[in-house]
């Protein structure tokens, strides 16, 4: 935390204070080291100093795999901690929007919810130390629609390969069976008990096929539009890492791009009369935006037109 570094939630849980708590006391503190002070004209000045070390733990839960009930539990303790880090007062609010926000969104009503919103916290908390870390964080209390989309896909995805598990194991256990009675005929008649514990609870394999592992907001994707989306900066379709798009011209190299990414990781645009105006991220898709409280910012990202946004944009692939 003092380095600033992401740390699991699951070292502020009260499951991992009460594990720290009987750590400490359990550490040895009758043992001791010569630490040098400082030499001044060939001496040194010795200190003794008690040693005792702290490992990570090995019951340690990744964020992803945390509850929305553990999360809940934790946030307060890892807020607290903040501080520990010198954070600036915008980045602690930010990290108060962020679980603010999420409380009060309106997924956690819908089945699964708690598990999508577990997952949108996993991946949004671990992707936002990785952008800090390269120079460029963006605000972690605007809950983005295309990475909670992703979120409720992996949701699906882990709980098909569960299914798929589940159904695999049953049919081993039932060929082991079927394999015992044909290799022991004396047994072709079991007891109720030996029924009772070998009994298959009957499942119907999904017939929908596995989606693919979808790459963290690799493009716009909604549910209305389950196709790749054009991104906001090239107006391309291909899959890419849409929110760092770095390219310079637009899709088909015809032209440079109009518009850069600004302090606050939103689009604005670099040149022509427009040069420096932030642009609406809803009204560059299919959708587009009804706020009316800033029209000036619905122009096209590709062309910075008003008619349409980047996804009706005649520039676009």
């Amino acid at each position: 935390m003092s380095q600033r570094k992401f740390v699991e939630l699951w070292y502020f849980t009260p499951e991992a204070y009460a594990e720290a708590k009987e750590q400490r006391s359990n550490v040895e503190s009758n043992r001791f080291e010569l630490a040098a002070d400082d030499e001044r004209k060939g001496a040194a000045t010795f200190t003794l100093v008690g040693t005792h070390s702290t490992k990570p733990s090995s019951n340690a839960v990744p964020d992803a795999m945390l509850t929305w009930a553990q999360i809940s539990r934790a946030k307060s303790a890892f807020l607290n901690a903040l501080p520990i880090g010198n954070y600036s007062s915008e980045y602690i609010a930010m990290f108060a929007g962020f679980y603010t926000n999420m409380d009060m969104h309106e997924e956690l009503q819908k089945p699964k919810g708690d598990l999508v919103m577990a997952q949108y916290h996993a991946d949004m908390r671990r992707a936002w130390f990785a952008a800090y870390e390269d120079g460029e964080p963006f605000d972690l209390a605007v809950i983005s629609a295309e990475a909670l989309q992703l979120s409720r896909e992996e949701v699906r995805n882990k709980a098909h390969e569960r299914a798929l598990a589940e159904l695999g194991t049953a049919k081993k256990q039932q060929q082991a069976t079927t394999n015992n009675l044909q290799s022991n005929p004396s047994q072709s008649s079991p007891k109720k008990s030996d029924l009772k514990s070998r009994r298959v609870t009957p499942y119907t394999s999904p017939q929908k096929k596995k989606a693919p592992e979808p790459e963290f907001q690799r493009s716009f994707r909604s549910v209305d539009h389950p196709t790749l989306q054009r991104c906001h900066r090239c107006l391309g379709r291909d899959p890419h890492f849409v929110r760092k798009c770095s390219r310079t011209s637009i899709w088909n190299n015809s032209r440079k791009v109009i518009c850069d990414w600004n302090e606050k990781s939103y689009l604005e645009i670099c040149e022509g009369i427009h040069k420096g105006l932030e642009l609406c991220a809803d009204w560059q898709r299919t959708n587009g935006c009804t706020n009316r409280g800033h029209t000036e910012k619905h122009r096209c990202s590709g062309c910075a037109s008003t008619n349409h946004g980047a996804n009706g944009c005649p520039d676009g692939e």
